[in-house]
């Protein structure tokens, strides 16, 4: 028997993959959402990420609003509810209750790394204001509370402070009226804070049905900035409170999440302030957690851990080729040091067969090499690897990339045809691999270049690659007889098969649209 993930399983034989395991696997999972609550099982209930992306995924290929709804849903509920700080942004690690009301205080980078991709996708796809309101928030607690002047970022700040869990984060209803003065008793109605509390005497804000009717009833245009600015200074009062323990280790891994959830924070927001902290991120794990071609998993005040771990590899990559689509005037640094990353992580950790491992093969501490095909709190890094293989491929063309994406996708595809449901990441990778791949290659500089990236990233396209150079003179091959004219040039292309090169931002949005 080998491990695999949560379950001790048989060693599954591998599977013949066909386009309908996107529609398997949703099936599997929504037989497990909570249609009440929203989310997945009940209480003790956590966010389940990168399953709620594989609904939007789903629906984008189905249409079938089932799925959109039910993803709406999770996010809505969690967004409204404690696990979501309504003062300083950000996601509790979990809610001890169905109805996502009280958190286990504790916050964690990868929650929140993984979480804020999800409501990008959720806002390309409706356009609502409540998940561009948790994706500035939740990356500015990020940027706040969480990040060395290293640019390195934090593992997560504990739930306790002053010996009781949550203290830091609840309020009496008079510590608010003392903020607030005469705004509180309408802040309070619409955040269902009371004098007698809604957990052990104290308050979780959160906003219910009920609420809708306090900023109907209120009558105020402004309503929105109202709640804002009221939130900041709580925020501000609460900044004096005894703060939780801060975990200051920084985790490779864990910042690759966090920087994927900047990068597609800073294409929805334009908010330069993320882009800068993504850039300052990969800088600082290039030139100090990556040493002698090897990537540091854990990292304090200039002690660096040792041994190498493939989530390290598989997250950081992942964040890497979002900041090749973001961080367009440097994105050929960010392109080689995801390729260098890549092939270092094949080589340690894949065996003949294409099964990924945790720990490099050459580790004599371990008496079984340890595997995690299944997705648990975290994504399975081999599946996450095997996405970031079949996407490096396409942006350089080494066909090594594809074999060995091939491979590992072979070697869990009898378990995604077995387990649907406990392998959201994988079956993405699937996805990605068995359907159509769209590039968009931009050639050119200037205004009308910015116009036409800022047309791709406000659109929820989820197998695409997005190329940009200036002149046209990059190595890679997407860029091969792609010189510029002096005129910036768009190139929509399916399956390498393109369509004429775009000249405006009108013709490129249609161009856009037929996908």
């Amino acid at each position: 028997q080998e491990v695999s993930g949560y379950l001790t399983r048989q060693a599954v034989a591998p599977g013949n993959l066909n386009s309908d395991v996107l529609a398997k696997s949703a099936k599997a999972l929504m037989s497990g959402f909570d249609k009440v609550h929203g989310g997945f099982g009940d209480a003790p209930k956590f966010p389940h990420a990168t399953e709620l992306s594989l609904f939007l995924r789903h629906y984008k290929t189905s249409h079938d609003t089932g799925y959109l709804q039910a993803a709406e849903k999770a996010l809505t509920a969690m967004a409204h509810g404690g696990i979501y700080d309504q003062i300083g942004g950000g996601f509790a690690r979990y809610s001890t209750d169905r109805k996502w009301l009280v958190p286990h205080f504790e916050k964690m980078l990868y929650d929140n790394g993984l979480l804020v991709p999800v409501y990008v996708e959720a806002y390309q796809i409706t356009g609502k204001p409540l998940y561009l309101k948790v994706i500035r928030e939740t990356l500015d607690f990020i940027l706040r509370e969480m990040t060395d002047k290293s640019g390195g970022f934090y593992s997560s700040l504990d739930a306790d402070s002053e010996g009781e869990e949550g203290k830091f984060y609840l309020w009496d209803k008079k510590e608010i009226d003392a903020v607030l003065g005469e705004q509180s008793d309408l802040f309070c109605e619409y955040y269902n804070v009371s004098r007698l509390g809604n957990f052990e005497e104290k308050n979780i804000l959160h906003v219910t049905s009920y609420s809708d009717k306090v900023k109907k009833e209120a009558g105020m245009k402004d309503f929105d900035e109202f709640l804002e600015q009221n939130r900041q200074k709580l925020l501000k009062a609460r900044s004096k409170r005894v703060r939780p323990l801060t975990d200051d280790k920084i985790l490779t891994s864990w910042n690759g999440l966090a920087l994927t959830a900047l990068c597609k924070g800073y294409q929805v927001t334009g908010d330069k302030r993320y882009l800068d902290a993504a850039r300052r991120n990969a800088e600082f794990i290039q030139g100090t957690l990556y040493k002698n071609n090897t990537l540091t998993h854990s990292y304090r005040k200039g002690v660096h851990s040792e041994g190498e771990f493939l989530e390290d590899y598989a997250y950081y990559i992942r964040g890497l080729l979002d900041l090749y689509e973001t961080d367009i005037d440097n994105s050929s640094r960010w392109i080689t040091f995801a390729s260098q990353l890549a092939d270092r992580a094949i080589s340690l950790f894949m065996d003949d067969n294409g099964t990924f491992y945790l720990r490099p093969a050459a580790n004599t501490d371990l008496i079984i090499r340890p595997k995690e095909e299944t997705d648990g709190a975290l994504p399975a890094a081999g599946s996450f690897l095997i996405s970031n293989l079949f996407k490096l491929n396409r942006i350089t063309g080494k066909k090594t990339y594809l074999e060995a994406g091939e491979k590992a996708l072979q070697a869990v595809s009898g378990l995604i045809m077995q387990y649907p449901g406990t392998m959201a990441s994988a079956v993405l990778a699937a996805d990605y691999y068995l359907h159509d791949k769209i590039e968009i290659v931009i050639v050119g500089d200037g205004k009308d270049r910015e116009a036409m990236i800022q047309e791709v990233y406000r659109r929820y396209l989820p197998n695409k690659i997005l190329a940009v150079s200036t002149d046209g003179s990059s190595p890679l091959p997407l860029f091969e007889d792609r010189f510029s004219t002096g005129k910036v040039q768009a190139y929509v292309c399916r399956n390498s098969v393109c369509q004429l090169p775009a000249s405006t931002t009108v013709d490129l949005e249609k161009q856009l649209d037929k996908l």
